[in-house]
């Protein structure tokens, strides 16, 4: 062992260039890592600015205009501010409330841009006219007959907290190490110390690279710094993660040092009652690794109350892989029974409607009903959405209520939805969907009134057919109610074809 010891200090300490090389191969991809992580968020931030700007376009106006900014801006929080600039540089809508700026003139680079360019873009840095540094995410807004009308903006507040500056502090992991965020000139935009952001940083002359599409990613090595960087798609922002060069001496002072005291202390330990002590240390140990490693999580919570943990650590961690795997499956049947549910609704959504279908028993007859309510996009553009919305939650609990256990509701889609009736021939699904469609027509849903629907129904036997082709003529049938003027249920039982 004090051999060992010897050759592993002279190795650690002829290892230095090597240390400091991993440790610039490790600031570089905890750089790429912070990278990719905020080009998540920046794709995320622009496609919820797309969508926006396509529902202005189908809805041009100004109340729209004002109902779209403040819905992006309460959605999330991705932006301290969004803002609706015309093509004439006139702020329409912003929701800035410390300054009035509906109808100022923003003369900005960035707006100029965002302007000519007409295109999504992610501005530099700037201070905006509200006098807050800022980076801006803009989306362009063109009519229905392509005419520009302006852009949607997103504003990021560089030395305010935001999405964006969570999301960087989440990535910091100690004080030897240090991330800062550049842009192609230079200006700092982000970095721990909030003085610092909008002030140029002399000492690091970011690279340029000759296309923003490219992403370079390379170590940096000098005296005092071990950096790793990367250049972020299409902003060519510099993340620039650094570390101190005395970190290496400490590695290497702790490798030896640390190692030292304890080979001496243990020695005579080790070689007088070691083999035993271990030995006895392990089992409790070695008993909880093995049902750990089990797959049934429900058994291992029984079989853990039966390890014998004769010292207070080993007593701590089985109570801590108790409650652990106790939360694991909680949280996992909490994360199963969403992933299967539609959010606004509450009842089955496509996926969940698959899983169930999989548990149901064969060579049972079953009938399912493929609904879509009438006119919902009329309802959609003469209510509103909020409203829609309303019809779709009444909608689905006539359904929910009307149908009981062991059928199925399902939200397949849109204003789309899927009943099944387990043990239901066709003359009394036909029954059953004349009684619904009869419930539904003397429902009053909110401000819209009453509303009706289209189906498309088939009878079916379960070990007989593939669903998706008993989904299928459900569909064609839909379709033909639709078309013969709504308000109609279309019926058939499905033959297989061999």
């Amino acid at each position: 062992m004090l051999t060992s010891l010897i050759i592993m200090s002279c190795i650690s300490y002829f290892q230095r260039e090597n240390i400091r090389e991993t440790l610039a191969d490790r600031n570089a991809a905890y750089a790429q890592k912070v990278a990719s992580t905020t080009e998540q968020y920046f794709s995320s931030a622009q496609k919820q600015l797309a969508w926006s700007a396509d529902f202005i376009s189908l809805n041009y106006s100004l109340r729209m205009i004002r109902s779209e900014v403040e819905r992006v801006y309460q959605q999330s929080d991705y932006f301290n501010s969004v803002i609706f600039v015309s093509e004439n540089h006139e702020v329409l809508v912003t929701t800035n409330k410390k300054r009035n700026m509906d109808g100022l003139k923003v003369f900005s680079e960035n707006s100029f841009k965002a302007i000519s360019l007409r295109k999504p873009i992610i501005s530099d840095p700037y201070i905006s006219v509200a006098g807050n540094l800022v980076v801006v995410i803009s989306q362009p807004v063109f009519s229905k007959g392509g005419n520009y009308i302006g852009y949607l903006g997103g504003t990021i507040y560089l030395k305010d907290e935001s999405m964006l500056s969570r999301i960087l502090n989440q990535h910091y992991y100690g004080a030897a190490t240090k991330v800062r965020i550049l842009s192609d000139g230079g200006v700092v935009i982000y970095d721990r110390d909030v003085s610092l952001i909008g002030k140029s940083d002399m000492s690091h002359k970011p690279s340029k690279t000759p296309s923003l599409d490219i992403e370079l990613t390379r170590r940096v090595s000098n005296p005092d710094l071990i950096s790793g960087e990367v250049i972020l798609n299409g902003v060519a922002w510099h993340i620039i993660v650094s570390s101190n060069q005395e970190i290496v001496n400490n590695i290497l002072f702790k490798s030896i040092s640390n190692a030292v005291p304890y080979i001496f202390f243990f020695v005579f330990i080790v070689f007088l009652g070691g083999v035993w002590f271990s030995g006895r240390i392990s089992i409790p140990l070695e008993k909880l690794a093995k049902f750990t490693s089990k797959n049934d999580e429900y058994k291992i919570l029984d079989t853990f109350s039966n390890v014998n943990t004769w010292y207070d650590e080993a007593e701590q961690l089985r109570k801590a892989l108790q409650s652990r795997f106790l939360s694991i499956n909680k949280r996992t049947e909490k994360l199963k029974n969403e992933s299967m549910t539609d959010h606004m609704t509450g009842i089955l959504n496509r996926r969940g409607f698959f899983r169930q279908l999989n548990l149901l028993p064969e060579n049972i007859t079953y009938s399912l009903m493929m609904i879509d309510v009438d006119n919902f996009k009329m309802i959609n553009d003469k209510f509103g959405h909020d409203e829609g919305d309303i019809v779709l939650k009444e909608f689905s609990g006539v359904l929910k209520s009307y149908f009981k256990k062991p059928s199925l509701v399902c939200r397949y889609g849109g204003e789309e939805f899927i009943v099944l009736m387990k043990n239901s021939n066709h003359i009394e699904a036909i029954a059953e969907s004349d009684r619904i469609k009869n419930i539904v027509s003397s429902h009053s849903f909110g401000n819209v009134g009453k509303v009706s629907f289209s189906a498309g129904l088939v009878t079916f036997v379960n070990s007989d057919v593939e669903i998706r082709d008993v989904l299928l003529l459900a569909d064609s049938l839909l379709y033909k109610a639709k078309k013969s003027g709504r308000n109609v249920v279309f019926n058939q039982t499905y033959t297989q074809v061999d």
